[in-house]
């Protein structure tokens, strides 16, 4: 039990006891040791999925992404949990240039999201993810696909939660692309043509069991396939 405290309260001297402090809707209200990242992967929450065992070789987009197609995506995250179960809140998602597809004039990405499995075909499936705590055994709920995929149709709950151009001109090897969810420190990024690394800011994205995260990917007048490595992080709870 404890005391509703919105505002700060009177400070309390060291080996006295106190009542815990909560919020208005009955939260814990505390301080973090660490950040907060550090606490959910502290209980063997959090996840990293990679796209390949072997550094420096990357997923291909396909030679023809050179304009937004819903039933095209590039990543498909599915949270696999049973209904009621975790959800799944998205941290990053980081891709680094290992080919370029060449005559490229610029790369532009959107996120959707959807209650059913959107994943038909393609690629196929990256990861497994990997809980980043080695005293941890927990296994991730989560399904990721990546490549020239194919889905499914939307539903009628598909949401399309923003996006944006990543880059002007023709992508380079090197070139490195991340793509933060939630932070507060808001970064727009600036979208170069020569090698670049960029860091995007993106709302939240907390995928419900059953539902799909769709990343797009495309890149006008694009000549040939481009490829990236992949590095997924979230937390699940």
């Amino acid at each position: 039990m404890g005391k509703v405290g919105r505002a700060l309260p009177s400070p309390v001297t060291d080996g006295l006891s106190t009542d815990a402090r909560f919020g208005r809707y009955g939260e814990n209200l505390n301080i973090p040791l660490l950040t907060p990242l550090h606490g959910v992967a502290d209980e063997g929450s959090y996840y990293i999925a990679t796209s390949t065992a072997t550094p420096g070789t990357g997923v291909d987009t396909g030679a023809t992404p050179t304009a937004w197609v819903a039933t095209a995506p590039y990543i498909i995250i599915k949270n696999n949990d049973s209904i009621s179960g975790k959800r799944v809140y998205f941290h990053y998602i980081k891709l680094g240039c290992t080919v370029s597809g060449g005559s490229g004039t610029g790369m532009c990405y959107n996120v959707y999201t959807d209650t059913i499995n959107r994943y038909s075909s393609g690629t196929g499936l990256f990861g497994p993810a990997v809980n980043v705590n080695t005293d941890s055994s927990n296994i991730s709920i989560t399904q990721c696909y990546a490549g020239p995929l194919v889905a499914t149709a939307a539903s009628a709950s598909v949401r399309r939660l923003g996006g944006g151009v990543f880059k002007t001109g023709k992508i380079v090897v090197g070139d490195s692309y991340v793509l933060s969810f939630g932070s507060d420190n808001f970064n727009m990024g600036t979208a170069v043509t020569t090698i670049n690394n960029v860091y995007f800011n993106h709302p939240p994205v907390i995928l419900a069991p059953q539902s799909s995260m769709l990343f797009y990917l495309w890149l006008p007048a694009q000549a040939g396939a481009s490829t990236f490595e992949i590095e997924v992080g979230f937390w699940e709870r």
